[in-house]
């Protein structure tokens, strides 16, 4: 990967957890307060061969950014071009943030599993493959030519939300009895082995990322079950994912739960020196709705501790959460 000195170029931060844990506000919070304002949520609206962006700068909200449709000409002075070979994107100039998603909705491997989250279309036989390749063009020919340039990049579920419910689908459906540790092991291997086109391989490409010191986090937003289900129940447009309890519970048992050793051995391996941060948001509900200001409050805790990581594998954890960590692994508590 080529560009700038590192000191001057870009992280990329990953956010998971499930929609319902505070992970769609979550994100612009943590754009906040590690500072890289302003910043374009580009979430849901990222298309080609134009881009669909938002607002160049957002407040501290938990309402919905309105979209806009830019459409563009090189000459413009108050837009940068960072087109490449495979997509063409500019950006308002002195953009400091991006937070994006997978899967993408720009390739055909991105488009089909943005459909089979819907009821109208099926799930994916092979979800892995078009994750892994679909990651693999949103890597290389959007984020980084952002980072390359200093640009900071907050990217919503990538390869640990792969390895979490995928390994679901191996203990559930495809290999009933199998046990957890060795579903995330299968997956894992999975993950790294595709060999259909080397060179879209998203997993090894992020891997190689990680070894650079180009990942800074992968943040986890979860809740109890209860709190998750309350949320869920006054939502509309549910994702096959957000319907099916059992996942949830599954990945919530991963994330921040009895299997989460597990989860981490893996994950540590795909994400070599990556710290792993939990931002449990169970008890920051007022009227019904997400306290949008102590999650802020929560996040900002979270963050002085990735600032300034110590060497070595780390957790980062809120007080009160009890899991077990793998061999070797240090655990960082943060009072909420």
């Amino acid at each position: 990967m080529e560009g700038k000195q590192d000191d001057e170029r870009g992280r990329v931060y990953i956010i998971s957890g499930p929609d319902a844990g505070g992970k769609t506000l979550g994100a612009r919070v943590l754009a906040e307060e590690l500072g890289i304002l302003p910043a374009l949520d580009v979430r849901r609206v990222i298309k080609h061969p134009k881009v669909i962006l938002a607002e160049s700068a957002f407040e501290f909200t938990d309402k919905p950014l309105e979209d806009r449709v830019y459409d563009i000409h090189p000459s413009e002075e108050d837009w940068v071009n960072y087109s490449n070979e495979g997509l063409r994107f500019f950006l308002p100039k002195g953009t400091r943030g991006i937070i994006t998603a997978e899967p993408t909705g720009v390739t055909p491997d991105g488009i089909l599993l943005r459909q089979s989250l819907t009821k109208e279309h099926p799930r994916e036989k092979d979800e892995i493959l078009r994750f892994t390749l679909d990651r693999g063009f949103h890597l290389q020919k959007f984020v980084n030519p952002l980072i390359s340039r200093g640009v900071q990049v907050i990217i919503d579920r990538s390869l640990e939300s792969t390895l979490a419910y995928q390994a679901y689908a191996y203990v559930k459906k495809k290999k009933k009895g199998l046990s957890v540790e060795d579903a995330l092991a299968q997956v894992a291997e999975r993950m790294n082995a595709i060999k259909e086109n080397p060179y879209w391989n998203g997993n090894r490409f992020m891997q190689s990322m990680a070894e650079e010191g180009l990942i800074g986090g992968v943040f986890v937003f979860t809740a109890s079950a209860e709190t998750l289900d309350k949320r869920l129940a006054e939502r509309k447009g549910l994702t096959t994912f957000d319907r099916e309890k059992d996942l949830q519970a599954f990945v919530r048992s991963l994330y921040a739960g009895g299997e989460t050793h597990h989860y981490l051995a893996e994950l540590e391996r795909l994400l070599p020196g990556v710290p792993y941060v939990v931002i449990d948001t169970t008890d920051l509900d007022r009227n019904g709705r997400l306290d949008a200001e102590g999650l802020r409050v929560r996040v900002r805790k979270a963050v002085r501790n990735v600032k300034a990581p110590p060497r070595g594998k780390y957790a980062i954890l809120p007080e009160g959460l009890k899991v077990s960590l793998p061999e070797g692994w240090t655990r960082i508590v943060y009072h909420t």
